[in-house]
């Protein structure tokens, strides 16, 4: 069984949200996110499906796994460190589109007026679908090389 550490998987991540905020939290705020996070990038039925097992060892942080369909060591590994930094960049940006703050239209006072800002709602819903589209085609490009009617394989029944 090949292991990642999550660290790895964090160094991936991190480029690709810029959450300054987040990262000025404190260390265990930080920890604890993240391993939610993992967790839930592992969740779904068609991620979860890639693995024959997983196993997460929080204390360690270290993520388990052995592949349903493996090619070698290294294409594996670095297919998975992509596929969790998509996941942990999909369950860190769904809450914040999902937020109170940015569900309410306006804000105001005697002396001021904010609307909620539509562009940016639209900005970070195309965003997590860019991001949900990248990680289903990564999923489709690896599933073409074991489809045995693309590779010329007959299957026999």
């Amino acid at each position: 069984m090949a292991s990642i550490d999550y660290n790895t998987v964090y160094q991936s991540f991190y480029p690709k949200v810029e959450a300054f905020d987040f990262l000025e939290l404190d260390d265990h705020t930080v920890h604890e996110f993240l391993c939610d996070w993992i967790h839930g990038a592992v969740r779904p039925t068609y991620i979860r499906q890639l693995f024959d097992s997983v196993k997460f060892d929080d204390d360690v942080m270290r993520f388990t796994y052995e592949m349903s369909y493996p090619m070698d060591e290294n294409a594996d590994e670095d297919f998975v460190i992509e596929l969790l930094a998509l996941g942990l960049g999909i369950q860190w940006l769904t809450p914040q589109l999902n937020s109170s703050i940015n569900l309410r239209q306006v804000y105001s006072s005697k002396e001021e007026k904010w609307y909620s800002q539509s562009q940016q709602i639209s900005a970070m819903q195309s965003l997590l679908s860019s991001w949900k589209k990248e990680q289903r085609r990564m999923i489709c490009d690896r599933g073409y090389i074991h489809n045995a009617y693309v590779n010329g394989v007959k299957l026999t029944t």
